[in-house]
């Protein structure tokens, strides 16, 4: 699954339904934003996944099952992001890195702002 190209030029290309897709699960979501603030906007494969778990875990307030968020990070979302350009996969280094693209940021930033008006 490693794809190590710069997918940043050519990730800006990505069509609205592909951004919408790429934003459309919570865990994905959660994978951006917190790449986008990692140093190179890149995490090793174990912070990630914990991550995603102690997310996981305050917005359902118990305990996800961590062999379901690890299966579907490495065989669902990691695939579906690398496939657009996104967020590659080191195989060697065990680590992920964000791709940064605007429009994506904007969807996101849009978002978040009106999940924070439905609180």
């Amino acid at each position: 699954m490693s794809n190590n190209g710069a997918a940043g030029a050519n990730g800006d290309s990505l069509s609205l339904d592909a951004i919408l897709d790429a934003l459309s699960h919570h865990h994905r979501r959660t994978l951006f934003r917190w790449l986008r603030n990692q140093p190179d906007q890149r995490a090793n494969a174990e912070a990630v996944l914990n991550h995603l778990i102690n997310q996981e875990q305050e917005r359902m307030g118990k305990a996800p099952n961590p062999n379901h968020i690890e299966v579907t990070l490495h065989h669902v979302h990691a695939p579906k992001l690398s496939g657009l350009g996104l967020v590659t996969y080191d195989d060697a280094a065990e680590e992920y890195q964000y791709h940064t693209n605007d429009r994506l940021e904007k969807w996101l930033d849009l978002i978040d702002a009106e999940h924070e008006l439905e609180w």
